[in-house]
């Protein structure tokens, strides 16, 4: 198969969850984001691997949709809750109605401004392709979101979850009480603390590290874990003269004695970074600095774990690795999965990039095009199905990376990883029986053997399984 080295772009979209199973958030029992708290819209990281029972729906601006002095941007039925709002070209007023009482008028722009709070950094700003708010809204029985006065038709995306009938949702108000404050606090204070290394927590958790050297076409088992916990973080480095090696070398990670890794994919994938000259990024879920690249995504298991890693190239490596876990039940928490896929572009489109069975939450993707021309195809359009809904979303509003390795932009307030074309749904996907995902095209300024690859991550309550046969680039290693 020709390799073109091209212009890669890697993304990733990332969920914004709850904390049952894990460690919860701190609340007090009065505000209305105390019932939010309850039902999963948290900004933890810890909790992504908390079970929802959720559905997440979009809304979105129609192609060449006429500009009326009243614009209904979406009308909401309840309960649920409002989970970013995003648009390209903010202007005139936007009012929120909750339950059928005023929450919010303000200018348009001015809820992307950063000075009116909750809707402040991290929660809110500008990007590159317009404004963010992953400020939660949420509602007990219906929300109407409308513009006023706007100068031209308003390009922008909502998504939103739908909760089940009975769940009890306190309505959105812009006067925060302390315990609200509180909750937006910790949000905030769990993104800032992504560029700081994190600290084993000597009371709860526990620690192993060393270095060594890997072979060529080797593969290693690096460490195993025995009875139950939570690994809360994975540190890797690498050393070699192969400026592709972090494409060469795969991280693959074992839940409950599988046979079939939960975790295959390439450390560039994975972690979000083609080579070690990428430019750095801090987020809570990863990071990179230099060639320490790492993971903090919460990782349960019931049994036991195994960590290994997959030596593809003809290269002798210089490795480093820490993983730091809480041994303990994780009482109804998912596992972790993320697999590798790629296809040569060809005459392929509709592209399906993953698919899956059973019962999980989707997080997202990191793709990377090999190949292609220039950026512009992020203005692809992408699909995700759940459970046999498809929710299309169009390019425009999914480009929020800029071109490069690693192409980190507006970042989700509570991952702090981009979203884009590989999937504009800012928020965790549930799904009860199965999940696709894949590119309805066109892919503009793209060659025809371009190669287009992707890791796609996703909780499950299954602890391993195959849902595809993952390309295998060189010959496999030697165990």
């Amino acid at each position: 198969m020709k390799r073109h080295v091209g212009f890669p772009l890697i993304l990733l979209m990332v969920v914004m969850s709850g904390c049952a199973g894990l460690r919860p958030v701190q609340s007090s029992a009065s505000g209305w984001t105390e019932p939010l708290c309850k039902a999963g819209i948290t900004g933890c990281v810890e909790s992504y691997a908390a079970p929802r029972d959720w559905r997440v729906h979009v809304v979105s601006n129609a192609p060449a949709a006429a500009l009326t002095p009243d614009m209904t941007l979406a009308d909401l039925k309840g309960p649920g809750c409002v989970l970013s709002l995003k648009s390209g070209n903010p202007t005139g007023t936007l009012s929120v109605s909750v339950d059928d009482g005023p929450a919010m008028l303000v200018r348009f722009a001015n809820l992307f401004g950063g000075f009116l709070p909750p809707f402040t950094p991290p929660l809110a700003g500008t990007s590159a392709t317009g404004g963010y708010s992953y400020v939660p809204i949420s509602f007990a029985h219906h929300c109407v979101i409308s513009v006023q006065g706007a100068e031209e038709p308003p390009v922008y995306q909502i998504t939103y979850a739908e909760f089940p009938p009975e769940t009890p949702i306190a309505p959105f108000s812009i006067e925060l009480e302390g315990c609200d404050k509180g909750y937006f606090a910790e949000w905030a204070r769990d993104f800032e603390a992504a560029s700081k290394v994190r600290f084993v927590d000597r009371a709860t958790e526990k620690y192993h590290g060393t270095s060594s050297k890997i072979w060529p076409h080797k593969d290693e088992r690096l460490y195993a874990l025995e009875g139950s916990g939570v690994i809360t973080e994975i540190e890797m480095s690498i050393g070699a003269k192969d400026p592709d090696i972090l494409r060469k070398v795969w991280i693959e990670l074992y839940w409950d004695g599988s046979a079939e890794p939960a975790v295959v994919a390439p450390l560039a994938g994975f972690f979000g970074a083609s080579s070690v000259s990428v430019p750095d990024y801090a987020t809570p879920a990863f990071g990179k600095q230099g060639t320490r690249l790492w993971c903090r995504c919460p990782m349960p298991y019931t049994s036991g774990a195994q960590l290994r890693v997959v030596n593809r190239s003809d290269s002798k490596i210089d490795f480093s690795y820490s993983l730091t876990w809480r041994p303990g039940a994780a009482t109804g928490s998912l596992y972790f999965h993320a697999r590798y896929n790629e296809s040569v572009i060809g005459n392929n489109l509709p592209l399906v990039s993953a698919t899956v069975q059973g019962k999980g939450h989707y997080l997202g993707q990191r793709v990377a095009v090999q190949g292609a021309k220039g950026f512009h195809f992020v203005a692809a359009n992408t699909t995700i199905t759940a459970d046999g809904a498809a929710m299309a979303l169009a390019g425009n509003l999914a480009k929020d990376a800029y071109p490069g390795d690693a192409a980190l932009t507006e970042a989700r307030p509570d991952s702090g990883i981009v979203t884009s074309a590989g999937g504009a749904i800012g928020d965790a996907v549930p799904f009860q029986q199965s999940l696709t995902c894949g590119i309805a095209g066109p892919l503009p300024e793209t060659a025809p053997d371009s190669v287009y690859s992707n890791v796609t991550m996703w909780y499950q309550s299954e602890p391993g399984g195959s849902p595809w046969s993952v390309p295998v680039l060189e010959e496999e290693p030697k165990k």
